[in-house]
């Protein structure tokens, strides 16, 4: 799209991508807290998720239509902020309709649709670009969007549901199961929640892992397709291979993720997946280089760095999503 469609020099390219990801990812930041205050006094989650998935249907025919790079960041910054918004009510759904003792199993399956939509959706565009062209790739997102729409418009709020929000605006913060086996009570209003999720040192930890997790994965997003055009001549239907290559296994794996978090806590298998995770993304940097003689392009590079990306994809769903379920429920 940057290259033949607005036109952007092939120098420029992996630098603007960069930012198009950093602009997209530093206005969830600023967004995320501010919508997460007002959908905490929102007595209903249907509204919101509705406005959310309008706005977020029109950035994406912003940015399908874009010509300039101004309107793609345009629309990629309503995309930010829908999604953000999207994200945390539909969390905020989930904890009010999920018990705590299964909240792991709960988020894993969640992670494993998001997973799913999140790294097919280049798998998929990376394939069928070649074959059917621009439009057609770009209406499966529009049509995924539009169902989701139409879901979210006949879905019927439970009564616990609609009550626990209504009350959970006029309650202290100290009666809400934010924090797992906490003894003390939390200062009351939103200064105290945050004085409290910022000094716990569990929470701190979960969203260190979120944010790692989601680094690696919007580094891949960048950097994926350039890299193995510049060291393995791979084109666009090789780098869809490779993102299904780290979506699937997460489909598979992310409800047994959650039902062992469920049972053994989130500790040992996000630290486990994280090493690993460690490992096999620094094989997939060496690999294609001449660091060793079978790391090289010709030999084994290309072996090396796919399997990598898999075993990677495998290990997502241990360390993923660990921070919704740690705020919202009790792990073992």
């Amino acid at each position: 799209m940057l290259r033949f469609r607005l036109n952007v020099p092939p120098s420029e390219i992996q630098e603007l991508t960069s930012s198009v990801l950093a602009i997209h990812g530093a206005l969830a930041m600023i967004a995320g807290p501010i919508i997460g205050h007002f959908s905490d006094q929102t007595p209903n989650r249907k509204a919101p998720l509705v406005l959310s998935l309008a706005i977020c249907i029109a950035g994406t025919v912003i940015v399908a239509s874009a010509r300039s790079v101004a309107i793609l960041l345009l629309g990629r910054a309503m995309q930010s902020i829908a999604g953000s918004a999207v994200w945390i009510i539909g969390f905020a759904t989930v904890a009010d309709t999920v018990s705590p003792n299964n909240m792991g199993s709960a988020m894993g399956l969640v992670m494993s649709f998001a997973n799913s939509g999140t790294i097919s959706g280049p798998a998929i565009s990376g394939l069928l670009y070649e074959a059917v062209g621009y439009w057609v790739v770009w209406s499966i997102p529009l049509l995924v969007l539009v169902i989701d729409l139409v879901a979210r418009v006949l879905m019927i709020e439970s009564p616990s549901e609609t009550s626990t929000s209504a009350v959970r605006s006029n309650e202290s913060e100290a009666n809400r199961p934010l924090l797992p086996q906490r003894s003390q009570e939390a200062p009351s209003g939103t200064g105290g929640l945050w004085r409290l999720l910022l000094c716990n040192g569990r929470v701190l930890t979960c969203l260190l892992i979120t944010f790692s997790s989601l680094t690696v994965s919007t580094s891949l997003y960048a950097t994926l397709p350039l890299h193995i055009e510049e060291k393995f001549q791979w084109g666009p239907s090789s780098a869809g291979f490779l993102f299904a290559g780290l979506a699937v296994p997460g489909i598979l794996i992310s409800p047994f993720a959650g039902w062992v978090r469920d049972r053994v806590g989130a500790r040992y298998p996000a630290l486990v997946g994280s090493i690993l995770q460690a490992l096999f993304l620094s094989l997939s940097g060496v690999a294609g280089t001449n660091t060793f003689p079978w790391f090289n392009a010709q030999a084994g590079g290309k072996s090396i760095y796919s399997i990598s990306l898999v075993a990677v994809g495998i290990l997502r769903p241990f360390v993923s999503g660990i921070a919704p379920a740690e705020l919202t429920g009790k792990w073992p």
